[in-house]
């Protein structure tokens, strides 16, 4: 990486952190048990339809 990209990041992420620090920032909401077992089924899923197509 060359300065300029370093300091381009470094100045990202000072701008995000002073933006977090707000205190008028919304954080996200926290996933519920609900996000998990879709992200959970989601990957079976996949995982699924990559050994099927692996048999194909």
């Amino acid at each position: 990486m060359t300065d300029t990209e370093i300091k381009a990041i470094d100045e990202e992420t000072e701008k995000r952190i002073d933006e977090m620090e707000n205190d008028e920032y919304k954080f996200p909401d926290r996933f519920l048990k609900k996000d998990y077992e879709i992200a959970a089924c989601t990957a079976l899923f996949c995982l699924a339809m990559l050994l099927i197509g692996a048999f194909l």
